[in-house]
């Protein structure tokens, strides 16, 4: 997904926004539906901070390779 959407993506896991979050949950291509099912689970769940734990788990890993 593009780093835009991860940065809204943190902006309403941070925000505890279950409803951004569902939006930006429809935004995934269907081609993906694993990582959409994932992220809702984490939303019904209220798991706001395992999904900023896996955005910044992935910004690291983005930094790491442009080195």
């Amino acid at each position: 997904m593009p780093i835009t959407w991860l940065q809204e993506l943190h902006r309403g896991a941070a925000q505890c926004s279950d409803r951004l979050l569902h939006e930006l949950i429809k935004q995934i291509p269907q081609e993906n539906p694993q990582l959409a099912q994932s992220l809702r689970e984490l939303v019904e769940n209220y798991r706001f901070d395992i999904i900023l734990e896996l955005i910044n788990s992935e910004q690291e890993l983005h930094q790491g390779t442009q080195r």
